[in-house]
């Protein structure tokens, strides 16, 4: 039993009608252990990246994560007697090495949505497909306090967090006349 074999799992059982198959992520993105080469490290510490599916709680997702996890403990011997310990969340990812992000519902018929999809339409002359993020944003907080959010913006997401991260100034262009044309029709004026 691996973190890889939960991932899998969830893959074929945890679906959302606009998110690919798979997009439950679980991503071991940081580990350390120990306190020099010399030494047996006294301690692991791994950190986990998951993207979860609207209408899961981080809460639900955790407890999942830890009965998966310590019913793997019960088949190693050493485990078993010494099974891992949890620690969630945190309030900076550079302080505690971990955060929540909890998945953000979406509505392709909100009036915001389509606002949205208005204004998009109106300066690129064609649809914009309403699908998931498929990453961590700040929106699933909104959505949690009951602030309806949509996320759009220029740009490949492919460059979004590389080492030459970088984006086209016609791209940066026609995201402010979106923008605009979005703001112009929310707020009914010109």
């Amino acid at each position: 039993m691996t973190i890889q074999d939960l991932e899998r799992y969830w893959a074929v059982m945890k679906s959302h009608p606009l998110m690919p198959p798979g997009s439950t992520t679980i991503n071991p993105s940081f580990i350390h252990g120990g306190r020099h080469p010399a030494f047996v490290a006294d301690e692991c510490k791994l950190w986990l990246t998951v993207h979860m599916v609207p209408g899961e709680t981080y809460a639900s997702v955790e407890k999942e994560i830890e009965a998966y996890l310590l019913a793997a403990c019960q088949a190693d011997p050493w485990l078993k007697n010494n099974p891992v310990q949890f620690s969630w969340g945190g309030r900076s990812m550079f302080r505690d090495t971990g955060e929540i992000f909890p998945a953000s519902p979406i509505s392709d018929d909100s009036k915001q949505t389509l606002a949205l999809k208005r204004a998009h339409e109106a300066v690129f002359k064609k649809s914009q497909p309403v699908s998931i993020m498929p990453s961590v944003t700040d929106a699933g907080w909104f959505a949690e306090a009951g602030i309806p959010v949509a996320i759009y913006g220029p740009g490949d997401l492919a460059q979004a967090h590389t080492v030459n991260e970088s984006i086209g100034w016609g791209d940066v262009m026609n995201a402010a006349k979106v923008y605009a044309r979005l703001l112009v029709d929310w707020c009914g004026t010109e």
